[in-house]
């Protein structure tokens, strides 16, 4: 589960350990999204960044896992979401 605390903080709290970490978010962002599922489509990634204009310099994703499994384009994906200066990347049971 992840929470944007009021004080700018998300707060992630791993349900397999329990443990809680909490990421200090001291940079203004003009968004944040969320995405998840990717499973290797380059061309499904792509086309949900654009259709929500996201701006990979001024916005924040939250990328909740399983990027990687299904389609081919794995590595497409990744070297994308790497590429977005405000990424908090989270492991799916998938990218394992």
């Amino acid at each position: 589960m992840s929470l944007i605390n009021d004080i700018g903080n998300i707060d992630i709290c791993d349900p397999a350990t329990g443990v809680l970490m909490m990421y200090k978010m001291s940079v203004e962002f003009s968004k944040t999204y969320c995405i998840g599922d990717v499973h290797g489509s380059y061309k499904g990634l792509i086309q949900a960044l654009e259709r929500c204009n996201f701006d990979k310099h001024n916005d924040r994703l939250i990328c909740i896992g399983d990027v990687a499994d299904g389609w081919p384009e794995v590595s497409e994906c990744i070297e994308e979401l790497l590429s977005i200066k405000h990424l908090i990347p989270i492991l799916g049971n998938h990218d394992f």
